[in-house]
C-alpha cells in the first residue's frame, strides 16, 4: 500500500484510491491541483465526487467496486478479491480542442470556394479539395502526383515563372494573376496566392490558393473601358486623348520629333438631329467615326468628344504635306454622302490643325490651338481645313473676352439706336429701325457687326433679341414711331416666340411692329419656319425678308413666304453698276405685291432713282442717321414729314399685271382657228388663278370654272368638226383625250361648288400642264395634217365659229360674272 501510495504521488497526473467502503484512501497533489480540493478534506470521507460533480454520483471507481462492470476486476484486482479500486483522471481539454480544430480544418479545405492544392517539397500534389476539380476540370486522382505547370497556359513568358519562383523562395510567399488553361483547353485567370511550409530551414511543402477571377476581370475592364471611351463610336474619351497625347508629347520630346492635332466639327450637324431624328444621327456619327479611322494609320488616335467633335493625334508626321494629304482625304470621305435608314444624309467638316511643338508644349495648348483652327475654318465657310496660326489664336482670345464681356452687359450694357424710314409713296415717315449697340465701359460704343456673330454663336442672341424687342415696343409706344426689329434665326426656333411678341406689344396694334428675318433663318427646316411666320402674321404684325441678294436668295421663298417687305441690301444701292439688279428686285416685288425698303441710301441721286422706279421706302445717311433715344424723341415731335400711323402695305394688283401663264410660238398648231381658241384658254386659266390668289368666298372662283367648262366643251366641238369633215384618222384618240380633260372639270367643278374654300390654283396648274401636253402632242399632229388636206385658202376664207363667243366673253370686266354672254 505504501509502495502504491508513493507511486501515486509521483504521478503528474491526478489521481485517488477508494477502499471498499468507498472511502479515499489516497488524494495526491495533481488531484488537488485539478479539483482544488486539499487532500485532508477528502482522505478518509466518501466525498470525493464533490471534485468532479454538482450532485452526488458514484465515480468510476466506485462503480468498479461494486463489480458494476464486468471487466472492471481484470484490471483491478491483485488477488482473488477487490481490496481497493484506483481512478487515474488525465485533463484532456487541449487534446479534445486539437482534434476539433483539426476536423475543422479538413472541413475548410475540403468546402472552400478557392481552389486549393499542396504540394511536396518536390512540387508533386499530395492533396486538392473539390474546389481545385470544378476550377480545372481534372479529377482528384489525376492531379495528385503531378506537377501544378499541368494548369499552364501559353499566355505567360517561361520568365514570369522564373520571377515567381524567386520570390517565393526569398520571401515564402507570392500572390499575383496567372493565366491557366482547363481541362478543356478554355483558358481562365486566377488570382493565386502561394505559401512554402518549412521545417527549419527546409522547405517541406508549397500550398496554393486558387480563385478565379475571369468574370469580375472582364467586369472590370468593361468597366475601365467605359470610363475612358465614348459609349456611341467605342472612340477614346477626352481622358483617354489627353493621356495619349501626354504619352506622346514625352515620346516626341525623347525622339525629337512631331506629331498633330486635329479637331473636327461636323457642320451643321444639328439640322440632321432636328429634323432626321437622333437615331439618323447617331448613325451618321459610327459612320463618320468609321470614315474618319479609314483615312489613318492604325498607330494613330481618334478621340470623340461629345456632339459631333472629333479630335484627331497622328505622332511621327513628317511635315506639313503629310497633314495637307490626309486632311484633304478627311474631307473628301466625310463630305461624301451616307445612306442611313433610307434617307441621303451630307455634311461637311471643318478642320483646325496644331502642330508639336511649333503651336504648343503642353496638352492643353496643342488641343486649344486645334480648337482655335477649327473655329477659323468655320469663319471661312466650312468645309476646309485650317493651320493655328498666332492671327487665329489672338482672334480667339478676342472673341472669348468679347463673349465674357457680353454676358456681363446683357441688358445694362446695352443700348438701342433708331435709324427713321421715309416712305417714298406717302412722304411720310414710315417708321424706324431698332438697331442694338453695345457701350463697353473701356472701348465705348461697339458695332453689332463685332458682337452680334459671337451672341449668335454663344447662343446669347436670345436674349439680347428678347430686350431688344421689348425695348423697342416700350419707344414705340411712347414716341408713336412704328418699330422694326431684327429677328435671329435662333428666336425664330423658339415655341414661344409669337407669345414673347405679344407680351412686348402690350395691346398695342400688331401692325405698328415689323419683324426683319433673314434667308438663313429657314433654309435648314423651312415647313416650320413657314408655320412660326404664319402665326405672327396672325397676331397683325408685318414681316420682312432683311439682306435680300446678299445669301441664299431662293426666289420661291418670296411666293411661298408671307412677306410685306423685302429690304434690298445696301451693297446694290451704293454701287451704280448694280442698278440692274436693284430694277430686277423692284420689277418681281411689284409683280409679287411686296413692297421694298431700300437700304444705304445716302446721296440724293439715289433717292431719284428709287423712286423713279418704284422703291416704296428708303432708310440711310440721306434721310437720317441712326438716332439715340433722346435724339428720336426730338425728331418724333418735329419730323420732317409727316408721320405715318399705319405702314403702307400694297393691295394685290390688276389680275392682267401679273398673268401666270402666256402664249408661246411653240404652242401654234398651223391652223388659226385652233390657235385663237387655245389662246383664249390661257387667258381664262389666267382670271381662275387670279381669283384663286385674291380675297374670294369662291363666288368668281365658280363662275370662271363655269366659262371655263363651257368654252372647253365649245372648243372641242370644233376641233372634231374638223376631224370629221377632213377624215383624220387619229381621231379616236383625239376624241378620248378631250373627254378625260371634260371629266376632270367636271370632277373640280363639283368641288367647288362644294366646299367654297377649295383651291383651284391646283387645277390651273395641273391645266396648263394637260393643255401644254395635248398642244404639243395632238393639236399640232391635227394642224399639220389639215394644212396637207385643206384647199388652199379655205381657212383664211372660213368664219371662226368661237369668234362670237370670244368677242363675247371677253366683253365683260374682271369684277364682273366672268361667264359667256347668253
Amino acid at each position: 500500500m505504501k509502495i502504491a501510495l508513493s507511486v501515486l504521488n509521483a504521478l503528474s497526473l491526478p489521481a485517488f484510491v477508494l477502499d471498499t467502503e468507498h472511502k479515499v484512501v489516497v488524494w495526491n497533489a495533481p488531484c488537488e491541483l485539478l479539483t482544488g480540493i486539499p487532500a485532508r478534506d477528502v482522505v478518509g470521507t466518501r466525498d470525493h465526487w464533490r471534485g468532479f460533480y454538482d450532485d452526488p454520483r458514484p465515480c468510476m471507481a466506485d462503480l468498479v467496486l461494486d463489480s458494476m462492470l464486468d471487466e472492471a476486476s481484470r484490471y483491478y484486482s491483485r488477488h482473488e478479491q477487490t481490496e481497493f479500486a484506483i481512478e487515474v483522471l488525465q485533463d484532456i481539454t487541449h487534446h479534445q480542442e486539437a482534434e476539433d480544430q483539426l476536423k475543422l480544418s479538413a472541413s475548410v479545405f475540403e468546402n472552400s470556394l478557392e481552389g486549393i492544392i499542396i504540394t511536396g517539397a518536390d512540387n508533386r500534389a499530395i492533396s486538392v479539395n473539390k474546389a481545385l476539380e470544378s476550377l480545372t476540370g481534372y479529377r482528384r486522382d489525376e492531379i495528385i502526383g503531378r506537377n501544378p505547370k499541368m494548369f499552364a497556359s501559353n499566355r505567360l513568358p517561361d520568365s514570369f515563372y522564373r520571377k515567381m519562383w524567386k520570390t517565393l523562395a526569398r520571401l515564402g510567399y507570392w500572390q499575383g494573376e496567372i493565366w491557366n488553361k482547363k481541362k478543356t483547353g478554355e483558358e481562365y485567370l486566377v488570382r493565386v496566392h502561394l505559401s512554402a511550409v518549412k521545417t527549419g530551414a527546409n522547405v517541406t511543402n508549397y500550398i496554393g490558393l486558387l480563385s478565379d477571377i475571369t468574370e469580375s476581370n472582364r467586369v472590370m475592364e468593361k468597366m475601365e473601358h467605359m470610363a475612358h471611351h465614348d459609349f456611341l463610336t467605342g472612340l477614346p474619351n477626352r481622358s483617354l486623348l489627353e493621356d495619349r497625347l501626354r504619352q506622346a508629347l514625352a515620346r516626341a520630346v525623347r525622339n525629337r520629333s512631331k506629331f498633330a492635332v486635329m479637331f473636327i466639327d461636323l457642320d451643321k450637324f444639328k439640322a440632321v438631329n432636328d429634323t432626321l431624328g437622333h437615331h439618323i444621327g447617331d448613325a451618321l456619327l459610327k459612320e463618320v467615326t468609321r470614315r474618319i479611322q479609314g483615312c489613318l494609320r492604325a498607330s494613330d488616335t481618334v478621340s470623340r468628344q461629345g456632339g459631333d467633335e472629333f479630335v484627331l493625334l497622328l505622332e511621327d508626321i513628317g511635315d506639313e504635306a503629310d497633314i495637307t494629304h490626309t486632311a484633304r482625304k478627311l474631307l473628301a470621305a466625310i463630305g461624301s454622302s451616307c445612306h442611313l435608314d433610307g434617307h441621303v444624309v451630307t455634311v461637311t467638316p471643318s478642320i483646325g490643325i496644331s502642330l508639336f511643338p511649333t503651336d504648343g508644349l503642353s496638352v492643353t495648348d496643342l488641343l486649344s490651338h486645334s480648337d482655335a483652327a477649327m473655329y477659323h475654318a468655320k469663319n471661312q465657310g466650312r468645309n476646309n481645313f485650317q493651320f493655328f496660326t498666332e492671327r487665329i489664336n489672338a482672334r480667339a482670345l478676342e472673341t472669348l473676352m468679347v463673349e465674357n464681356g457680353l454676358r456681363k452687359a446683357i441688358p445694362d450694357g446695352l443700348l438701342l439706336h433708331y435709324q427713321p424710314q421715309l416712305c417714298l409713296v406717302s412722304k411720310s415717315v414710315h417708321g424706324a429701325e431698332a438697331l442694338v449697340r453695345w457701350s463697353h465701359p473701356d472701348l465705348g460704343l461697339i458695332s453689332p457687326a463685332r458682337f452680334i456673330p459671337i451672341a449668335e454663336e454663344s447662343g446669347l442672341i436670345c436674349e439680347i433679341g428678347e430686350w431688344v424687342l421689348r425695348e423697342a415696343c416700350r419707344v414705340m409706344r411712347s414716341t408713336g414711331i412704328n418699330m422694326s426689329v431684327n429677328l435671329s434665326p435662333m428666336q425664330l426656333t423658339q415655341s414661344d416666340i409669337v407669345a414673347k411678341v405679344i407680351e412686348a406689344l402690350d395691346g398695342m396694334a400688331g401692325y405698328r411692329l415689323t419683324l426683319e428675318i433673314t434667308e438663313s433663318a429657314f433654309i435648314n427646316d423651312f415647313e416650320k419656319t413657314k408655320t412660326t411666320l404664319l402665326a405672327l402674321k396672325k397676331i397683325g404684325v408685318n414681316l420682312a425678308l432683311d439682306d435680300f441678294g446678299t445669301g441664299y436668295s431662293s426666289l420661291s421663298y418670296l411666293y411661298q413666304l408671307p412677306f410685306d417687305f423685302l429690304k434690298i441690301d445696301q451693297s446694290f444701292i451704293s454701287e451704280p453698276k448694280n442698278s440692274p439688279i436693284v430694277l430686277a428686285i423692284l420689277e418681281m416685288c411689284n409683280k409679287l405685291n411686296i413692297m421694298t425698303v431700300a437700304e444705304g441710301v445716302e446721296s440724293p441721286e439715289q433717292v431719284a432713282f428709287l423712286e423713279a422706279n418704284g422703291c416704296d421706302v428708303i432708310q440711310g445717311y440721306y434721310f437720317s442717321r441712326p438716332l439715340p433715344l433722346q435724339t428720336l424723341t426730338g425728331f418724333a415731335q418735329n419730323p420732317p414729314y409727316q408721320v405715318s400711323s399705319k405702314p403702307r402695305v400694297k393691295k394685290l394688283a390688276e389680275e392682267d399685271s401679273n398673268p401666270m401663264l402666256a402664249w408661246s410660238f411653240t404652242y401654234e398648231t398651223g391652223h388659226a382657228g385652233i390657235d385663237s381658241q387655245h389662246r383664249e384658254i390661257l387667258r381664262i386659266l389666267d382670271r381662275l388663278d387670279f381669283s384663286a390668289r385674291s380675297v374670294d368666298d369662291g363666288t368668281n372662283s365658280r363662275n370662271v370654272m363655269k366659262a371655263l367648262i363651257d368654252f372647253v366643251i365649245d372648243h372641242f366641238s370644233y376641233e372634231e368638226k374638223l376631224m370629221h369633215d377632213h377624215g383624220y384618222p387619229w381621231a379616236n384618240e383625239h376624241h378620248a383625250e378631250h373627254l378625260d380633260l371634260v371629266e376632270t372639270l367636271a370632277s373640280y367643278d363639283l368641288q367647288l361648288k362644294a366646299n367654297a374654300q377649295v383651291s383651284p390654283s391646283q387645277l390651273t396648274t395641273s391645266l396648263h400642264t394637260w393643255l401644254m401636253h395635248h398642244i404639243l402632242a395632238s393639236d399640232k399632229k391635227l394642224g399639220e395634217y389639215l394644212s396637207k388636206h385643206s384647199e388652199p385658202g379655205s381657212e383664211s376664207d372660213a368664219s371662226d365659229p368661237m369668234q362670237e363667243f370670244t368677242t363675247s366673253w371677253c366683253g365683260f370686266a374682271s369684277d364682273g360674272p366672268l361667264m359667256p354672254s347668253d
